[in-house]
């Protein structure tokens, strides 16, 4: 489905608010739009951003499970579905969730940052280590993210 105006305004003003970082500004902005236009996936995908701002967890897992169904060959909903469900239920969930996308995205470097990430936080240093070392190969503009992630602090002789 194309948003067409006033949706698409509507869209572009709520981005607009969450790129000056005013989520609650945001989310009303997005309640406005039209019931039939808040499950395209540029709705879901501005609401995951609003979430995850305002730190609402389950909201944040429901719009990306939902957007992860209707686009499911999109790394980026799988990873903030395991994001939320991470800060909902736990690290090892977020992992498990992370390590089932591996058959489906074997060369997608996130993945396996966020594993070292959440390995990293379950005290896992080895395993960490190997993910960090998967993603870089894959990506080597890891390493400057992995020195700013404070996930990853454990790690830092390693960097």
């Amino acid at each position: 489905m194309t948003l067409e105006q006033p949706a698409r305004r509507i869209l572009d003003a709520a981005a607009g608010y969450c790129e000056l970082g005013m989520f609650h500004e945001a989310a009303s902005e997005l309640a406005t739009i039209g019931v039939s236009h808040r499950a395209a996936p540029e709705s879901l995908a501005l609401s995951i951003e609003i979430y995850c701002g305002l730190e609402e967890w389950e909201l944040m897992r429901a719009s990306a499970k939902r957007l992860g169904e209707v686009q499911p060959d999109n790394v980026q909903w799988i990873i903030a579905y395991a994001f939320a469900c991470r800060r909902i239920s736990s690290v090892a969930t977020a992992k498990k969730i992370l390590l089932q996308a591996i058959p489906q995205f074997p060369r997608e470097p996130a993945i396996f940052f966020f594993l070292a990430c959440y390995d990293c936080q379950l005290g896992r240093m080895e395993s960490a280590k190997d993910y960090l070392d998967r993603a870089v190969q894959i990506d080597p503009t890891c390493i400057s993210v992995a020195l700013k992630n404070e996930d990853l602090q454990l790690l830092m002789g390693h960097l």
